[in-house]
């Protein structure tokens, strides 16, 4: 069945769609997701990063010793030359002086050179031997004139004779000539240098010109890495190509790092980088030219993609799985939410509208709150008055733990103090009243005092009394007598009726308000001395009957002192000595009726004293109105005594020790022997150990022994202090082990107790011991 509420709910329908998640389980779950996902995220970063350096730096590694090997081979080859060349340096028929003597030696020239070119075919294509200053070139097809030199194009395409010929009489020591050439397939031509000496002075070349599909080949296989661009640097700037699918590509050739490959010395091997990839370099160690391999960034990223992409699987994986857990133990920690809104939405009886969880929580218990909040107003409102003397007959009796507390309770029903001293005041109708305007006549006093003070008031039993609790911002009693006659003549004029206004002295504190009620009650008797329609301030009447009434100053001490002590027979005793005393003094009953409320009052006020509730033993207002009717010494000194009894017999069963005062002694002055040093030693340990507050302890150790605990604690400590100081025993120590927890406060006490400083008395005895 549907249910129509307001606000903050909605119509219930079985048809009604699944809720939406809540705003909240969503915030939930992305803040967690983010704070797993983001180190995730770093981790795998991280992780990433070091899987293709670590990748890339072995491709490097595994492409320098690929550098390094192709050298090696490659200058192996070379070494093949080098003994030809030291053949060809010795062959008698090709010395220089005999080469060109006669066509024959000519011939025989040519055969020589065909020989050695056959020696090692699959390196060499060609030998050309030149003397220096000879104009003619052979080969190992034939002689070459001046003019049919560059014709031939054994060193490439666009070089004259006269070219040809520097260049073979150039080099100084064995060196790599490379040209580019149109026709053949490899384009490119190698020559290899190596100059002829006569000692110091060279007399001819011979130029291997070299077959560079064979060292092509032998590059590529040892490389076997398409994805790294081989080529030859020659120290005259040529360059020339190893790689096998772009022969024709010379890269090095427009290189900004040219200048430092060309820098590289044998045997070095090593990277240079680049912007856009790795150079890897090896000098050659028989001639001078520098092998180099060329690897761009995007080659060595495309070596890690399997390893990126396990570390990216595996991280997304962790992700995933991560995500998950998160997803399930959020929605386990969060079942008592959506529990709770159940909950509230079945005490409402009606679905809650917010679709955050914890909004819609909210907004159920605001609207409960304000259900049951309406239910007490109405109850409050229909029973105001007896919500009223409630309190202030709770007030009045001790029961109310502070100004706060009262505050909060009374705030429905208009009572409220702000003020921090109070009084309690009796007003009395002396006669001429009706009973129908009584009420009117007790709350015009209301009215009255409520120009200077904040008051409530509530009807006594009495039908013709009314008790005031008023708050001040002082406690000036000369004020508050003022105000009080002021109210008085008022009443008077106003409703032709004679009151009396009986106040009991103010107190600082709210729980103390019933003190001043025993105190106003106490001083009403004295209208009988005074009379009827006055004003009686209890403060005043009791210290002008001390001076013309008989009053037991000594015994009151004494009924406190057993009091304190629990001892239930003493105090009795002492009160039997007090009302004895009165009667043989043949003080009046009304001025006796005013000691006894004062008995009650050092119960309530030693009682405070010892951090304990009169409450718990008597309601002070009951036991005043019972005092008021009664009309006998002897009943009085019955009721006083029994109540004494009470009191001690209740104290002395909260302190869980015997009355007897000489055993409660011991047992503190024991406990403080043994523990005194101890640097968390305090009074409250100590009370604790007894069974009673600290002010209490305080209070009875000082009433029984005359002496402070304090001061007790000190000489004990300042005695052991002097034992070890005359010992010798150094002051860190000696502050230890009487109880200090720093030396700076000892010394001031030693010195403030002892006259002179710690250090003084050790030196004072030591020189004492030295004289003796």
């Amino acid at each position: 069945m549907d249910q129509v509420t307001s606000g903050a709910f909605r119509r219930r329908s079985s048809s009604r769609p699944a809720p939406v998640r809540s705003p909240l389980f969503r915030r939930l779950l992305l803040s967690y997701l983010v704070l797993f996902l983001v180190p995730v995220i770093i981790l795998g970063a991280v992780l990433y990063a070091r899987v293709v350096r670590s990748v890339r730096n072995q491709v490097l590694d595994e492409g320098v010793q690929k550098i390094r090997a192709v050298r090696d081979t490659v200058d192996r080859q070379l070494l093949d030359l080098d003994k030809i060349y030291y053949l060809i340096a010795m062959d008698e028929d090709l010395k220089p002086s005999e080469i060109g003597a006669s066509a024959i030696s000519q011939l025989i020239a040519i055969e020589k050179l065909q020989w050695y070119t056959a020696t090692n075919r699959r390196l060499i294509d060609n030998i050309l031997f030149h003397v220096h200053g000879n104009e003619m070139v052979w080969s190992a097809q034939s002689v070459y004139a001046p003019g049919t030199i560059a014709a031939n194009r054994f060193l490439g395409d666009s070089m004259s004779a006269d070219e040809v010929l520097a260049l073979l009489e150039s080099p100084l020591r064995p060196s790599l000539f490379i040209a580019p050439v149109s026709t053949g397939p490899r384009g490119v031509i190698v020559a290899y240098l190596l100059p002829i000496r006569a000692g110091v002075r060279r007399t001819a070349t011979v130029t291997f010109l070299l077959n560079i599909g064979t060292i092509r080949s032998i590059a590529q296989v040892i490389a076997g890495d398409p994805d790294l661009d081989l080529a030859v640097h020659a120290d005259t700037g040529a360059s020339f190509s190893l790689s096998r699918a772009d022969p024709a590509r010379v890269w090095l050739s427009t290189s900004a790092r040219v200048p430092q490959i060309a820098g590289v010395r044998a045997p070095a091997a090593g990277l240079i980088r680049a912007s856009d990839g790795y150079y890897l370099v090896a000098r050659s160690e028989k001639a001078s030219w520098t092998y180099a391999g060329w690897i761009s960034h995007e080659a060595l990223l495309s070596h890690s993609a399997a390893e990126r992409a396990n570390v990216v699987l595996t991280f997304a994986i962790v992700a995933l799985i991560g995500a998950i857990l998160i997803y399930a133990t959020l929605q386990f920690a969060y079942d008592p939410i959506r529990r709770l809104r159940k909950s509230v939405e079945g005490r409402l009886g009606a679905a809650l509208s917010a679709r955050d969880d914890l909004e819609a929580i909210r907004d159920g218990f605001r609207q409960l709150t304000l259900q049951k909040d309406e239910h007490f107003r109405r109850y409050v409102n229909q029973n105001r008055e007896a919500v009223q003397d409630y309190l202030l007959l709770s007030l009045l009796n001790g029961r109310i733990l502070d100004l706060e507390e009262f505050n909060v309770k009374s705030e429905q029903v208009g009572l409220h103090f702000s003020v921090g001293n109070y009084a309690a005041v009796i007003v009395a109708l002396e006669g001429g009243v009706a009973a129908g305007d009584r009420d009117m006549v007790l709350k015009s006093v209301q009215s009255v005092l409520g120009r200077e003070y904040e008051v409530a008031w509530k009807p006594l039993p009495d039908p013709d009394k009314g008790v005031y609790v008023i708050g001040s911002r002082d406690q000036s009693e000369t004020r508050l007598q003022a105000v009080l006659q002021l109210t008085k003549e008022y009443v008077e004029t106003t409703h032709g009726c004679s009151i009396t206004l009986a106040t009991g002295s103010f107190a600082g504190d709210i729980t103390q308000a019933s003190r001043s009620f025993v105190e106003a009650r106490a001083a009403l008797d004295y209208r009988v001395l005074l009379g009827t329609s006055s004003v009686i301030a209890y403060g005043r009447v009791a210290r002008a009957t001390q001076d013309t009434v008989y009053y037991p100053e000594e015994e009151m001490r004494e009924l406190r002192s057993t009091i304190m002590r629990g001892d239930a027979q003493a105090a009795g005793e002492t009160v039997h000595a007090i009302l004895a005393a009165l009667a043989d003094h043949a003080v009046p009953l009304f001025a006796a009726r005013c000691i006894c409320y004062d008995i009650i009052n050092t119960f309530i006020r030693t009682m405070h004293e010892m951090n304990m509730d009169f409450s718990s033993v008597e309601d002070p207002a009951a036991i005043t109105a019972e005092l008021a009717e009664l009309h006998s010494m002897e009943v009085l000194e019955r009721v006083t005594r029994l109540l004494a009894e009470q009191v001690c017999n209740h104290i002395s069963h909260t302190r869980h020790v015997s009355p007897a005062s000489p055993e409660l002694i011991e047992r503190i002055e024991a406990y403080v022997r043994e523990h005194y040093a101890e640097i968390t030693f305090s009074l409250q340990e100590v009370a604790d150990a007894m069974g009673i507050s600290q002010s209490a302890l305080s209070t009875i150790y000082r009433t029984m022994t005359g002496n402070t605990l304090h001061s007790v604690v000190t000489d004990l400590r300042i005695e052991k202090a002097k034992e070890e100081l005359r010992a010798d025993l150094p002051i860190k120590k000696v502050v230890v082990d009487v109880g200090y927890s720093d030396a700076s406060s000892f010394i001031k006490k030693f010195k403030r107790e002892v006259g002179m400083t710690p250090g003084n008395y050790a030196r004072l005895h030591r020189v004492e011991r030295i004289v003796k």
